[in-house]
């Protein structure tokens, strides 16, 4: 069975920094994880990840963070 590889990463937060940002970040040391639901042309979600902001679901990428935030990136998975 395969398993989705898992990521974690701790950082400083920026003021102003949005979700985008971070999911940009993500992408910059670990793009095969993000590609799966992000397009970095469009800099939009592709339907095929679910992002949770401490706890809730979240759509808009302009979502600001701040030190202390959990943010977990959950890329889809389908099978038959």
């Amino acid at each position: 069975m395969l398993q989705p590889e898992r990521l974690v990463l701790e950082k400083e937060i920026k003021e102003g920094e949005t979700v985008k940002d971070l999911l940009n970040e993500v992408a910059n040391t670990n793009r095969k994880f993000v590609e799966a639901g992000f397009d970095f042309e469009k800099q939009i979600l592709t339907g095929e990840m679910s992002i949770v902001l401490n706890g809730k679901l979240i759509n808009a990428l302009e979502t600001k963070i701040s030190n202390g935030d959990v943010v977990i990136f959950i890329p889809i998975l389908a099978g038959g």
